[in-house]
């Protein structure tokens, strides 16, 4: 079951539903401005035209979609085909 203690992080985090996607991870604590608690892996996505298109097939296939949007920065990576975990 997510969100129970076998799933945090050295005490830092908690897993449970997100308002936003599914499972978030949330601090159980305030954290310092350079702290790790996981890395989130896969391929980048260079246009945002790519990552519609990506979406598109995502839908199409009924595969889950694992895109962390980082929309300031355009930055895109696509963990669909990834082992990521935090």
């Amino acid at each position: 079951m997510w969100g129970g203690p076998d799933h945090d992080k050295n005490n830092l985090i908690h897993l449970c539903s997100s308002p936003i996607a599914g499972i978030g991870a949330f601090a159980k604590q305030d954290l310092s401005r350079h702290a790790t608690i996981g890395e989130y892996t896969g391929e980048r996505i260079l246009s945002r035209d790519d990552l519609y298109i990506r979406r598109a097939e995502y839908d199409r296939g009924r595969i889950g979609n694992y895109v962390f949007e980082l929309e300031e920065d355009l930055v895109w990576l696509d963990a669909t085909f990834s082992r990521c975990a935090v």
